[in-house]
């Protein structure tokens, strides 16, 4: 794992992900030292040098996750590609997605994805070392640069979030919301 560079969990992750062998591990918190750093350009040390408590602190509109998730559900429909398929599942996808996918060549990626799978399972592999997590941030960034839709508080986005998982909740109370993540995490 890189130190001393901003993003180096990040970074630490994308690598590891396609190497597989990795599990989920839910019994212990780490917990990100709170202190001010200008060591690195982004990252927790300057964020926190910007927090004050009179701001709003913005994260993704939700609602960028959910158009990922359409194209991630149906995946398979680009290596069937059978009468079409692939251009149906573009014309299904929200158009800040379909420009993001035209900017980064898509056809001609998935084209060349296809010819060198040779199963359903190692295409789906290929498509994702494609569509990683790196590029999944760049399109979320894409997509909230101000043409598309815009950041929200990042309260607004919790509630949302466990609206869309039946749970009620209004953004009012962040300690409120914090303490429930918090429970369902148990």
């Amino acid at each position: 794992m890189n130190k001393r560079q901003g993003g180096e969990d990040f970074y630490f992750i994308q690598k590891l992900i396609p190497a597989g062998g990795y599990f989920y591990l839910n019994t212990t918190t780490v917990i990100p030292s709170p202190r001010i750093s200008g060591r690195v350009p982004f990252g927790t040390g300057p964020v926190v040098g910007k927090m004050t408590p009179d701001i709003d602190y913005l994260t993704f509109n939700p609602s960028g996750f959910e158009y990922l998730k359409k194209l991630f559900d149906n995946v398979m429909m680009l290596y069937h590609d059978k009468d079409g398929l692939m251009e149906e599942l573009y014309g299904m996808l929200h158009h800040s997605l379909r420009n993001f996918l035209d900017i980064n060549n898509w056809h001609s990626r998935i084209r060349e994805i296809r010819n060198n799978t040779s199963s359903p399972d190692s295409f789906k592999k290929r498509f994702f070392n494609w569509f990683n997590m790196f590029r999944a941030v760049k399109y979320l960034n894409f997509l909230h640069s101000g043409e598309y839709i815009q950041k929200i508080p990042v309260q607004y986005a919790a509630a949302d979030l466990l609206n869309k998982l039946g749970i009620e909740e209004q953004p009012v109370n962040t300690v409120k919301l914090l303490r429930k993540y918090r429970k369902m995490e148990r």
